[in-house]
């Protein structure tokens, strides 16, 4: 499996105008493992980045992150609301967690953007 299928193009969120627009006019939701800015789009799907600097760790550190966070979207597409741009930002406290734990605290970020509030 390539992995291209369950994370397609249009889903993400790749040039740096659209990583600017999100940061410049979205809100943003955190915790120790996770920030989270997201905005609406005009698109009517929901897109996701993920950003990680080179303070975070190695490598092989921010690979995973991603491959985990990455994960964790494409098993609950349908948890996140419709017609969103989201960054995700790990943080330094996340590295050393396993997948459920990152799971969790990922969706208690996003929960900031539920219909409740």
């Amino acid at each position: 499996m390539d992995g291209k299928q369950d994370w397609p193009q249009d889903l993400r969120l790749r040039k740096n105008e659209d990583f600017n627009r999100v940061y410049r006019k979205g809100k943003s939701a955190f915790n120790r493992d996770f920030q989270i800015v997201g905005c609406k789009n005009s698109r009517g799907v929901t897109r996701y980045g993920i950003s990680l600097s080179k303070k975070f760790g190695k490598a092989h550190d921010r690979n995973r992150m991603k491959r985990q966070v990455k994960e964790i979207i494409r098993q609950n597409k349908e948890a996140f609301p419709k017609g969103y741009d989201f960054v995700i930002l790990p943080r330094q406290k996340a590295k050393g967690q396993d997948y459920r734990w990152l799971e969790k605290s990922l969706f208690h970020c996003l929960s900031f953007w539920s219909p409740k509030n």
